[in-house]
C-alpha cells in the first residue's frame, strides 16, 4: 500500500476505523507535534466521524496528510472541528487522493464544536488546509466552514475537487451559498460545484 502502518502501542486498543485511527493519532501528535499521518485504507460505515480531526482545545496540531482513502456511508468525509475560547493551531493539514461514495457531507471545519457559533473569541488558528484530487458522488450536503471572527480560517486551497452534482451553487446542512462560509478564507481551482469561490468571497460580509 501507498501508506505507512498505523501507529500500534501495547496499552491502547486495536484500530478498527479510520476515525479511531486519526485519534490515535492526534494523541501520537500532541506528543510529537511534527508528524505526518498518512493512512492507506477503506473507511466504510465509520461511526460519525470521517477523517476528523479533533475535537481540539489549546492544542497545537501541524503537517498531517491524509491521503489515498476511501469513504463509504460516512456522515463526515474531511473534517477538522475545535472547540470555542481556546488556544492552539492546526495547520499544514492536506486531504488528498479521496473517494468519498454516500457521505454525508464531504467537508467540514468547525470551530464551535459540539455548539451552534454563539460562543466567539476563540484565539485557535486553523491556516493552510489543502483538499487536492477528492472526488464525492452520493453526498447529500457538499460541506460548511464556520470559523471565528476573531481568529479567521486562513488559506484553504481546493483544488481538482469534484462533488457529482447538477447544480453549481455551494450547500450545507444550514443553508446554501454564503451561509455556508463564515469568516474563511480560501481559493478553489477546477472545483465542482464552483459556487465554492463565491462562498469564500463572501464569507467575511458580516464581520
Amino acid at each position: 500500500p501507498r501508506g505507512s502502518q498505523p501507529v500500534q502501542h501495547s496499552d491502547e486498543p486495536p484500530v478498527s476505523t479510520l476515525g479511531h485511527l486519526l485519534e490515535r493519532l492526534e494523541r501520537e501528535i500532541q506528543r510529537e507535534p511534527l508528524a505526518s499521518v498518512r493512512p492507506c485504507c477503506t473507511c466504510s460505515r465509520c461511526p460519525g466521524h470521517g477523517a476528523s480531526v479533533g475535537s481540539l482545545c489549546d492544542a497545537w496540531l501541524q503537517n498531517i496528510t491524509v491521503t489515498s482513502t476511501v469513504f463509504d456511508g460516512t456522515t463526515a468525509g474531511a473534517r477538522i472541528k475545535t472547540k470555542p475560547k481556546c488556544a492552539g493551531r492546526v495547520s499544514d493539514v492536506r486531504y488528498e487522493d479521496l473517494v468519498m461514495t454516500n457521505v454525508e457531507t464531504p467537508f467540514d471545519i468547525d470551530m464551535y464544536y459540539p455548539g451552534t457559533g454563539t460562543q466567539k473569541k476563540t484565539s485557535l488558528r486553523i491556516e493552510n488546509i489543502t483538499f487536492e484530487n477528492i472526488l464525492s458522488t452520493g453526498h447529500k450536503y457538499d460541506g460548511q466552514f464556520l470559523c471565528d471572527p476573531d481568529s479567521p480560517c486562513r488559506d484553504l486551497v481546493f483544488r481538482n475537487v469534484t462533488l457529482h452534482q447538477d447544480k453549481d451553487q455551494w450547500d450545507c446542512k444550514d443553508g446554501k451559498g454564503d451561509t455556508c462560509c463564515s469568516h474563511a478564507s480560501g481559493t478553489g481551482e477546477q472545483v465542482h460545484p464552483a459556487g465554492l469561490n463565491d462562498c469564500f468571497k463572501h464569507s467575511f460580509k458580516h464581520s
